[in-house]
Parts: structure tokens; C-alpha cells; sequence
């Protein structure tokens, strides 16, 4: 078992998510990252991705639609302008943005590009294959 430390992920709306975990692994914007307890100080940027928060108890998925985190004192805080938790996520209507963002008739377009990205993020996120 892994010493557990403290975790948040925030949003401008809510906390999503204020307790312990003994990992918390994400997309950073030069890589895939996982901290634990005790990790050396570390702020970076975070990328649209899969953030995973393994509790003693469960796994939590939080699709991250880009951010920050920042580590110190066994402590990590993630701060998002958008960012859902799993279980939170509509199915059906982030189904429905991957499919207009795959039938766009620009798909080089970064702003397509971007759609997709987030909306298989949120399926992940929820437990759905893209």
C-alpha cells in the first residue's frame, strides 16, 4: 500500500475533487507524468488528457481539457478551466461531438482536431471506448 497524500482537482465552477490518493498520473505538456506521495516539488502544464486518481479504494477518471498542476508538501493540485469526472460525463452527447468532429469536412482544421480530441477524452474518461 502506497502513503496516500493529498489531492484536488478544481475547476472556476467546482471542486471536483478534494481527498487522499496513493498515485495520480496525467498528460503534462512534455509527457506522461505520475506523482506519488512525497514527489519533489513540480509545477507544469497539462495537456487534454486522461487524468487517473488511484485511491485506496477506487480508480477516479477525470477527463482534462487542459491545465496546471502543481506539487508541494505531499500535496497536488490540479487546476482546469474545464474538467469532468467520469462519472459525470453524458455519454451520448460526447458520442455526439466526436462524430460531427469525425465527419468534419476540414479534418486538418486544429479546431476539429482539438473537438476530437476532447470528446474521446471524455468517453475514456467514462469508460466508453472512443
Amino acid at each position: 500500500m502506497a502513503t496516500p497524500f493529498a489531492v484536488r482537482v478544481v475547476t472556476p465552477e467546482k471542486i471536483l475533487f478534494d481527498g487522499e490518493a496513493e498515485m495520480v498520473f496525467m498528460r503534462a505538456s512534455n509527457g506522461d507524468i505520475a506523482f506519488l506521495a512525497h514527489h519533489m516539488p513540480f509545477i507544469g502544464s497539462l495537456e487534454i488528457g486522461l487524468v487517473k486518481i488511484k485511491t485506496s479504494e477506487k480508480e477516479i477518471l477525470v477527463a482534462l481539457h487542459g491545465g496546471f498542476v502543481k506539487v508541494k508538501s505531499s500535496n497536488l493540485d490540479i487546476v482546469a478551466g474545464v474538467a469532468e469526472l467520469g462519472e459525470q460525463i453524458d455519454i451520448d452527447r460526447a458520442r455526439t461531438a466526436l462524430d460531427r468532429a469525425n465527419s468534419s469536412n476540414n479534418p486538418d482544421d486544429l479546431e476539429v482536431q482539438l473537438a476530437q480530441r476532447r470528446a474521446s477524452v471524455r468517453l475514456q474518461a467514462a469508460g466508453v471506448s472512443p
